[in-house]
């Protein structure tokens, strides 16, 4: 099964993060060596192209990590804000821009799903939706 986290950016910012996958029993990073990892964003909105995040990402196998640089121009398709806001602590309101998931895949084998959750963007209050 896959790990659940959320992320918040700003409005205007990139999307840079990391994330190191790791045994849950033995906290071991994971070994990424010889598989193929795979992250697509989608937008909660139908008819909204995926964005491919695999030419953003950067994978270092022996220590389990993911590291990533999206520009906020590559969300430039996803419309928002959607819905009601997600209320952060200190009473911030967030809109869910998009939901993401990163899966792993070992030759032919199917893409197993390694991490997924949503992302959050606090509207700026200096530039227009």
């Amino acid at each position: 099964m896959a790990d659940t986290l959320d992320f918040v950016i700003r409005q205007g910012a990139n999307w840079a993060d990391q994330f190191v996958a790791a045994n849950d029993i033995s906290k071991k990073p994971y070994n990424f060596t010889g598989a193929t990892v795979h992250a697509r964003l989608k937008s909660p909105q139908a008819g909204v192209t995926p964005v491919e995040l695999t030419s953003y990402l950067t994978v270092t196998p022996l220590a389990g990590k993911l590291r990533w640089n999206l520009p906020f121009s590559a969300l430039s398709a996803f419309p928002f804000p959607l819905g009601a806001p997600v209320i952060l602590p200190d009473r911030i309101p967030a809109y869910v821009i998009a939901f993401y998931d990163f899966g792993t895949q070992w030759s032919s084998e199917n893409i197993a799903p390694l991490l997924g959750g949503r992302l959050l963007v606090i509207p700026s209050t200096l530039s227009p939706f």
